[in-house]
């Protein structure tokens, strides 16, 4: 197998710019012969990975309810569900993930010019080193992904208490305390859009730990945040962009996405990734 890629390797200074130049990039990378076929058939099946993950889980979750009846305990029935979801989640981690990861791998060596097959996304395979690595960025990733989360379902469930614990004691007017309300499911969606801006700097991390293999997560996780508050605007351009083709990708029930945009995101992401980190020595 190939040596890891290093997305962290300066891009020369011509190609370093705006979000638009990053994806204009991304735009000919894709039409470059056979990446697009590529990355289309890397995408089916690490969607193939993730059905046939669902369709072990039901066959867990029927043999789950089997035993279940056969229990009488509650603590018992407790504790096969929290086995039921411990396995499942080792099962995604060690047979799904991976791949996924891999895929991003394989658009790295995409964003270096490079053209590369298929079998680029057993990358995290090859090794047990590799494999453990690939669990502790899955697990780096959903920690990324839950504080925003528990953040911003934080602010609209403080704002629902406030209005049905305090605004409705306080005020006599119903007229009043929905005015409050509204006030602050709208402070709440300010809030959860800086939120969800700041998460995307964080979400650099991947592109840096994917990229430089000997790079410890800690550090891409520092680096991430160095760089993308460094330019915190592209970032968040970035993200608004990748939101737009996102609608547009649900407006055409996937087709879009399967066809260009989830390929141009990742890949696009890692060239953004390179761009902020240039002229890092490396590490």
């Amino acid at each position: 197998m190939d040596s890891a890629v290093d997305t962290t390797v300066p891009m020369p200074e011509k190609q370093v710019g705006t979000v638009g130049k990053v994806m204009r990039k991304t735009s000919r990378l894709l039409t470059r012969s056979g990446i697009l076929a590529t990355m289309i058939a890397s995408l089916l099946f690490c969607v193939l990975m993730a059905v046939a993950w669902l369709a072990v889980m039901q066959l867990l979750a029927l043999l789950r309810t089997e035993i279940q009846l056969r229990l009488s305990s509650f603590g018992a029935i407790l504790l096969l569900d929290g086995i039921y979801w411990l396995l499942g989640g080792v099962l995604f981690l060690l047979f799904v993930a991976p791949f996924f990861w891999g895929r991003l791998h394989l658009a790295g060596r995409v964003c270096l010019g490079e053209s590369p097959l298929l079998r680029e996304m057993l990358h995290y395979y090859t090794s047990w080193r590799r494999l453990g690595r690939s669990v502790l960025i899955s697990l780096v990733l959903a920690l990324e992904l839950l504080i925003p989360l528990t953040l911003v379902l934080g602010a609209f469930g403080l704002s629902f208490f406030l209005y049905s614990a305090v605004f409705w004691e306080l005020f006599l007017y119903e007229w009043v305390a929905r005015l409050l309300l509204i006030l602050c499911l709208v402070f709440s969606a300010l809030f959860s859009l800086l939120v969800f801006m700041i998460a995307s700097v964080f979400a650099l991390s991947t592109a840096f730990a994917v990229g430089n293999e000997e790079l410890p997560l800690s550090r891409a996780v520092a680096l991430a945040f160095r760089r993308g508050i460094g330019r915190f605007g592209s970032v968040c351009l970035f993200t608004l962009r990748s939101l737009w083709h996102l609608l547009l990708s649900l407006c055409t029930v996937g087709v879009l996405h399967l066809l260009w945009y989830g390929h141009h995101y990742i890949i696009s992401y890692l060239c953004l990734a390179m761009a902020l980190d240039q002229g890092e020595k490396q590490l």
